[in-house]
């Protein structure tokens, strides 16, 4: 089991959050460049972001999964080390991307009620 877990899952799992994470840095190009061109299914940048955001902390969250797997089968005091200095600094990404979602979420939020006070 402790060699099918380091060997495969482990780094299957860490290519799946890679995965993600470049999916939404290429949907967001995508969507930006679509921006740009006058697109108005992606009328605004914060919309992007936010769905950017999404794929960001959905792919963290499968590499640090990925840690832990392999950190709980076969532990050591030095992989306890460095898997709490990688949480620490995934948990701190995480918490500022989501203080940036909730910053989007209010600014896409007010941007529909300032359309409608100018009606």
């Amino acid at each position: 089991m402790v060699s099918l877990t380091e060997h495969y899952l482990k780094p299957t799992l860490e290519l799946i959050g890679i995965f993600i994470v470049l999916l939404g840095v290429l949907l967001a190009l995508l969507r930006f460049a679509m921006f740009l061109f006058g697109s108005k299914k992606y009328p605004s940048i914060e919309q992007i972001q936010l769905d950017l955001i999404h794929y960001l902390m959905f792919g963290l969250t499968i590499q640090v999964g990925a840690d832990i797997l392999s950190t709980a089968v076969n532990p050591t005091l030095t992989d306890l080390g460095v898997l709490a200095g990688i949480a620490v600094v995934r948990a701190g990404l995480s918490y500022f991307l989501s203080k940036d979602e909730e910053r989007g979420l209010e600014a896409t939020q007010a941007k529909p009620r300032e359309d409608e006070e100018g009606r």
